[in-house]
């Protein structure tokens, strides 16, 4: 299976199971040869463990850069879903917003916000 990230934004964006689409390189050239593909490791370190740069790749009709991941099976790629347990109470007072309860989860959790987008979904 592999996966497609955008270059510019480090988001997996697309996906192919078993074959590789038609590739074009930055300059627009088709690639040929798939083993001359170096594959981006999502968990390497590139600064400590000497890692190669990723091949970056285009996919056809489509200007994005992309690098590619490599995965089998029963590998994850991006997040892992779990569930959420939260050690303390999650009760508000009458009257009080349902920001409250968010707020406590979101300064358990630390590094989290939440916010409606644009289009006006909700995002925690």
């Amino acid at each position: 299976m592999y996966f497609f990230k955008d270059a510019q934004t480090n988001r997996i964006v697309n996906a192919s199971i078993g074959t590789m689409p038609t590739l074009l390189d930055i300059n627009n050239n088709k690639i040929t040869d798939i083993s001359s593909i170096k594959f981006d490791n999502l968990g390497s370190n590139k600064l400590l463990d000497n890692a190669s740069e990723p091949t970056k790749v285009r996919l056809v009709n489509n200007g994005t850069i992309y690098t590619i991941i490599s995965r089998i099976t029963n590998e994850t790629v991006g997040y892992r879903i779990c569930d959420l347990v939260y050690a303390g109470e999650l009760i508000t007072s009458v009257g009080e917003n349902i920001t409250n309860v968010l707020d406590k989860i979101k300064n358990m959790l630390s590094c989290f916000e939440y916010y409606y987008d644009i289009d006006g979904r909700f995002i925690f």
